[in-house]
């Protein structure tokens, strides 16, 4: 299962957003979460995106405003080994920073499972 999580970052603190992610919010997924909480694969990414389309339209692929500024995938057995990751004291640790430079009314999260072999 992916757990997709699509938010905007506070205006002018993109910076300071991949900044957080690269000096702290990997180092606690790796030594905190990814094979310490049961359930949760090694995948974690963080994706900025750059451009957003009204269709497949060629010529409309970068016509419309961004909605979002992130979008995360996050690779987990189930919803349970996500709650876990929610309420460990991992979690706890990332909190403050994240929600200092992410615009918390913006969260979406998407829970997804692959249907097409790979």
């Amino acid at each position: 299962m992916h757990i997709f999580m699509l938010y905007r970052v506070q205006p002018g603190k993109m910076e300071e957003y991949k900044r957080y992610i690269f000096e702290f919010d990997q180092k606690v997924w790796n030594e905190e979460i990814i094979g310490k909480i049961p359930g949760v694969k090694k995948i974690y990414r963080a994706y900025d995106i750059t451009g957003a389309g009204k269709s497949l339209d060629p010529e409309k692929l970068l016509e419309a405003e961004r909605p979002y500024d992130v979008i995360e995938d996050i690779e987990v057995d189930d919803i349970e080994a996500f709650k876990k990751i929610l309420e460990s004291p991992a979690a706890e640790k990332l909190g403050p920073e994240w929600r200092k430079v992410v615009d918390q009314e913006s969260i979406r999260t998407f829970y997804a499972e692959q249907f097409m072999p790979q």
